[in-house]
């Protein structure tokens, strides 16, 4: 136990990242006389401790809580963005030969779409960067079967209505025009279930030939080839928090 170790943390905050409360709970758990430290009962708020001190609440001990890692996948077609599959396919894991700690994948692409997949363990930002209240943007690119037509394009800019729901209007332009086939850059703010698939099928009938994401709120996938993976860099991830509102990340 510590006042002033580089690698400390206060006591408090150790509890809530546990998952056992929020800091504010375990403040008060803590002035309760709930909370040992190394065998001595602590109350005082300002106690900080470290990777080497044994912290018990209530009577149990607390696990260390895993380091927080964040992983931007350049995922290819022809795998799925799951732990294991049950038709033996490959997986977006399997891409990867280091593998620090248990990652889950923050939302899915299908296994014919390509793109920007962002893995974690961090709990609270993946559900905020899932969250349609918080609009994180995930952008992507088309190359669309025909000419979309321009009042196609419209529709989706207003909102598509599909039966689980009206999507949130969408940014949409046409990037290079072909005689049988267009390519459109996409942003969305919601998550729905094959949502791009759907808002053309809806709109037009179009069918698609390649998709990928290549946007996820500050992430982009530039220097990244397809295929490779890299972890985010510390400035990467406080972007992430902050485009959905938590603040700055935890060091």
């Amino acid at each position: 136990m510590s006042r002033a170790s580089p690698a400390s943390t206060r006591l408090q905050k150790v509890i809530a990242q546990a998952g056992l409360a929020s800091r504010r709970k375990a403040e008060e758990m803590i002035s309760q006389g709930r909370v040992r430290v190394n065998g001595r009962l602590v109350t005082v708020l300002g106690t900080s401790v470290d990777a080497n001190d044994v912290v018990v609440v209530d009577g149990r001990r607390l696990r260390p809580r895993a380091p927080m890692r964040y992983v931007m996948l350049h995922k290819p077609s022809g795998c799925v963005t799951t732990t294991n599959d049950e038709k033996g396919r490959p997986t977006v894991f399997d891409l990867m030969k280091y593998k620090p700690v248990r990652l889950f994948p923050v939302g899915r692409l299908d296994f014919n779409t390509e793109g920007l997949l962002l893995l974690t363990n961090d709990g609270p930002l993946a559900n905020r960067l899932l969250h349609p209240r918080y609009g994180t943007p995930r952008v992507y690119l088309v190359r669309v079967n025909g000419t979309v037509a321009e009042k196609d394009l419209e529709t989706m800019r207003r909102g598509v209505d599909l039966p689980d729901g009206r999507t949130s209007p969408a940014q949409v332009y046409v990037v290079r025009r072909f005689e049988k086939t267009c390519w459109l850059r996409i942003t969305l703010r919601d998550g729905k279930n094959r949502q791009v698939h759907r808002m053309l099928e809806r709109c037009g009938g179009y069918g698609i030939r390649r998709l990928q994401r290549v946007g996820l709120g500050p992430l982009t996938l530039a220097g990244l080839a397809l295929g490779q993976f890299r972890f985010l860099e510390s400035f990467e991830v406080d972007k992430l928090y902050q485009a959905c509102g938590l603040g700055k990340a935890a060091s």
